[in-house]
């Protein structure tokens, strides 16, 4: 199969778990992950893309179905994958969700899916994996994709921003809690990925992001999150000038970030948000 990045084959049975696999970033770690001979356990609502890209890459791609927004069987859900189709040897939290709305007209099912796909749903897959993990004894990693959002406060954005920061916070918790396991946490941080993706689908509304806003590429993420695969434990940024010092920033200068944020995001997202809140109207 052809590859799309330059990295030697080192996966070769490797089985990993990943979330949000029928399109966007989600798509390309699957292909990546086939091409270099993993299993992939590929969850994502849309059962036909996940059953059209397994007839493509072979055998190897394993599909898993499931609507990650209804959270309540999760936990019993992700413990039949393990009996399954375990032990595993990587989470890839990749699935999300966006709304760049305001939050006085934001209505409640826009927060509370933004909510469970971002958030309640990798806690509660990993709280099912965890001890399997654990118990298993073997290296593993467990992997959020975070935003830089999550660092950055974003103007019509509270909610996507506040779950990627509380995403990154639990995971660097987790690595504190479980420093002794086998199991090793990482979150990555990119920002607005060019190529595919959400930010593909803001381009349609308001453009392309403006430089000043920073910026990466779809092959970046998947080269990272190749990376992060083999070592490496933490966060990583994935993005370029200004947004890494801005992200480091929002510790030591919080006032000064909002204000530059503001300054740097509102008007782009003002746009965003105004069809964004349309496009839920009509639905």
């Amino acid at each position: 199969m052809k590859r799309l990045f330059s990295r030697p084959s080192t996966l070769t049975n490797k089985r990993y778990l990943l979330t949000g696999a029928s399109r966007g970033i989600g798509e390309l770690a699957l292909r990546e992950l086939i091409a270099l001979d993993a299993v992939v356990i590929a969850i994502a609502r849309n059962e036909g893309q996940l059953t059209l890209l397994k007839e493509e890459l072979g055998e190897k791609v394993i599909c898993a179905p499931c609507d990650l927004t209804k959270v309540d069987q999760l936990n019993e859900w992700a413990e039949r994958l393990w009996e399954n189709y375990g032990p595993f040897d990587g989470l890839i939290h990749n699935a999300g969700v966006d709304a760049f709305q305001s939050m006085s007209t934001m209505s409640p099912k826009v927060i509370i899916e933004q909510i469970n796909l971002n958030l309640t749903a990798p806690t509660l897959i990993n709280r099912a994996l965890l001890p399997k993990l654990i118990s298993w004894g073997q290296p593993s990693v467990i992997i959020h994709m975070s935003s830089v959002a999550g660092y950055i406060p974003t103007p019509f954005g509270s909610i996507y921003s506040a779950t990627k920061s509380a995403l990154t916070i639990y995971s660097q918790s987790l690595a504190i809690e479980l420093d002794e396991s086998p199991v090793r946490f990482m979150t990555l941080h990119p920002g607005f990925v060019n190529g595919t993706g959400m930010h593909e689908e803001h381009k349609l509304i308001a453009g392309s992001a403006p430089l000043m806003m920073g910026g990466t590429s779809a092959k970046r993420v998947i080269q990272s999150l190749l990376d992060v695969l083999h070592h490496g434990s933490g966060t990583r940024v994935i993005n370029m000038f200004p947004i890494k010092p801005l992200a480091m920033l929002t510790i030591l200068a919080p006032r000064f970030t909002q204000w530059l944020s503001r300054k740097l995001t509102y008007p782009y997202l003002s746009l965003v948000a105004r069809a964004d809140q349309a496009k839920h109207h009509q639905q």
